[in-house]
């Protein structure tokens, strides 16, 4: 079939109401706390198309430059797919580092991250 008919097929479809136009997939913003960055990526789904949501609380060591060192699941949303895109989000911030007698030093940020539409 010529790509010209495919195009006129698909045209007729679409507008007889037997194919549905595709819906652009909402994206999941993961926002830093200064709101100067963030990571998006596609929502996680379940096997049925609906959005999952949650909240995952992360423990981020930052070091003296305020950049994410290690970082892990202090407690799971429920979906890994939901952890996985909080873990990346937060790896790519940079917080403000804690200071002791004005010297920066290496701490811990628990940080809660909501997940919902």
């Amino acid at each position: 079939m010529k790509p010209e008919a495919v195009l006129l097929l698909a045209a007729s479809l679409l507008l007889a109401g037997c194919v549905s136009p595709r819906q652009p997939h909402p994206m999941l913003t993961i926002f830093a706390p200064d709101q100067t960055s963030a990571y998006r990526i596609p929502w996680p789904t379940d096997a049925s198309g609906n959005l999952l949501t949650g909240t995952t609380i992360l423990l981020a060591r930052v070091d003296v430059t305020g950049h994410v060192k290690d970082i892990h699941v202090e407690r799971s949303s429920g979906y890994r797919e939901l952890d996985r895109a909080a873990l990346e989000g937060v790896r790519h911030w940079t917080f403000k580092p804690e200071t002791r007698n004005g010297i920066p030093v290496e701490s811990y940020a628990r940080v809660p991250i909501d997940m919902h539409d």
